[in-house]
């Protein structure tokens, strides 16, 4: 549906780096049962174990439980991605500020933000949001897709070619960029154009 903007959130690889956070503590064992019960799409499981992980980094207070902001960051965005998983946006868009506010570099918090507002139809939130997200990391397909999808929305073709260009080649084989390439042309009555592009399209991702 050419009507939505159909992009989904980002998970990040919690464990690299935070290692620490097997160490045998509390804020440890309810960030393991919280991955695990997320991974299980267990989602209000899943909430509970991260709010705990939390708590218990504020209240254990020894140097083994001590998270940066990063993972501080990470968390809230799990927490954000299992509420979103349930259809809850507004709460996941809450989680998804608390994440940025966190840790400002974190550019999946920001699109995953983005997400949120594009599923609440803030469409204009929504592209600020993936714009950030691509201030602090331009290679992020899924943000300058997102926008080529955002600008479609609000009929700004010559920003959305932009973007879909973008998104090409930073992933060549991805058909999804060029089949809504080829609606926008179908949409201006440029049916050739439109036909290369899905053909395309088809071409480097068959399935």
């Amino acid at each position: 549906n050419v009507d939505t903007l159909n992009v989904m959130p980002l998970d990040l690889d919690t464990f690299a780096g935070s290692e620490r956070f097997m160490a045998g503590t509390r804020l440890g064992a309810a960030f393991g049962r919280g991955i695990k019960a997320y991974l299980a799409a267990n989602y209000p499981d899943a909430i509970e174990h991260f709010k705990t992980a939390l708590i218990a980094a504020y209240v254990e207070g020894d140097e083994k439980s001590q998270i940066y902001d990063r993972e501080r960051a990470i968390i809230y965005l799990y927490i954000g991605n299992a509420c979103a998983f349930q259809d809850d946006w507004p709460t996941a868009q809450r989680e998804y500020l608390e994440s940025v506010q966190t840790d400002p570099q974190l550019a999946e918090a920001h699109y995953n933000l983005g997400v949120a507002f594009g599923a609440m139809r803030q469409i204009d939130r929504a592209i600020g949001a993936f714009k950030e997200a691509l201030e602090h990391n331009n290679g992020l397909y899924e943000a300058h897709f997102a926008l080529g999808r955002a600008y479609q929305m609000l009929d700004d073709a010559g920003r959305a070619y932009i973007h879909f260009t973008s998104a090409r080649e930073l992933r060549p084989y991805a058909g999804e960029p060029l089949y809504y390439m080829g609606l926008m042309h179908q949409a201006h009555g440029a049916h050739e154009l439109a036909q290369r592009c899905f053909a395309e399209a088809l071409r480097v991702e068959p399935t």
